[in-house]
């Protein structure tokens, strides 16, 4: 709730319908195989990072229903609200609590910006946009490194010339078109034929069946 609302009087607070989002985005953020198991620091920039992981994959569904957009506008000040109690019983005093929350949205400003270019450019992109934060583990085959933004340029006599002028890098910085990505658990997926018949309802996927079973893996460590 504003200050100006508070000083006069009022009690509701338009965020309370998106508060118990925020307190999941939360608890989702801290559970414990996020740090026991997959890597993350369990420290305070460990922490700020799976929430703002989560909180932008959050807030890109949202952006895509004009009905939602309002709410992610409170889910995002309570987001600004929780890191400003957090800075300030941290120590931080009010001359430089604005700086630190400044930054702290760039950050977020930038995820959201990775993750939905990546998600608008196709699944490879995303997937080098999650690796190069460390947020994934990439299970299947090598891509196929066909991500690169390209446009024909016309010439004369009917010819005509696509030119690259944008790549995408991985975590190496090295470019993602015509290298892909390299699977942290690679699946030998069987060929097949382009006559073959189309395969049963009930076939077993072998990459998803192995994926699934890699999560549970995982999940009971």
């Amino acid at each position: 709730m504003s200050l100006l609302a508070r000083l006069l009087g009022q009690t509701r607070d338009d965020r309370d319908a998106a508060r118990p989002l925020w307190h999941r985005v939360v608890e989702i953020a801290r559970e414990k195989e996020w740090y026991a198991t997959c890597g993350v620091a369990d420290s305070v920039p460990g922490r700020f990072d799976m929430i703002t992981l989560v909180l932008s994959l959050v807030l890109l569904r949202m952006e895509r229903e004009e009905a939602l957009i309002q709410p992610s506008v409170w889910l995002t000040e309570l987001f600004v609200d929780d890191m400003d109690g957090q800075l300030r019983e941290s120590g931080v005093g009010d001359l430089v609590v604005g700086k630190h929350i400044g930054k702290l949205m760039g950050t977020l400003g930038g995820r959201l910006g990775a993750y939905r270019e990546g998600l608008e450019a196709g699944e490879e992109v995303f997937a080098a946009a999650l690796a190069r934060n460390k947020r994934t583990t990439l299970v299947g085959e090598p891509t196929a490194g066909l991500a690169a933004v390209q446009r024909l340029v016309k010439l004369p006599e009917g010819h005509g010339l696509w030119m690259t002028y944008a790549r995408y890098l991985k975590a190496d910085d090295q470019p993602l078109h015509e290298q892909g990505l390299m699977p942290d658990d690679p699946v030998d997926i069987p060929v097949t034929p382009f006559d073959a018949p189309a395969p049963a309802p009930n076939a077993v996927d072998p990459l998803l069946s192995h994926a699934v079973k890699a999560f549970e893996i995982w999940k009971g460590k």
